[in-house]
């Protein structure tokens, strides 16, 4: 998180216990493009799971790549709505 802030890129966490579908929810009524999922088994992996909240497609991103790819998405997302 402390990389996309340094980024530019607003975040906002939801830590809850009230498992994924609440927090996606949540996500769903603050209107986000992108939700990062991390869950123990992308810890483990170094992964992170991106979410498309308009359409709902999920891909995995290495860690290391994750500013880069939610760059890359928000800028071609801000180039579509554009048209």
């Amino acid at each position: 998180m402390e990389e996309l802030v340094g980024a530019n890129v607003k975040v906002a966490e939801n830590f809850s216990k009230s498992g994924l579908k609440g927090q996606l929810e949540v996500a769903d009524k603050l209107k986000v493009k992108f939700t990062l999922i991390l869950g123990q088994k992308e810890i483990m992996d170094g992964t992170v799971l991106i979410r498309d909240m308009e359409n709902g497609n999920q891909e995995t991103v290495d860690c290391k790549k994750i500013v880069a790819e939610i760059q890359k998405r928000l800028a071609k997302s801000a180039v579509s709505e554009k048209k």
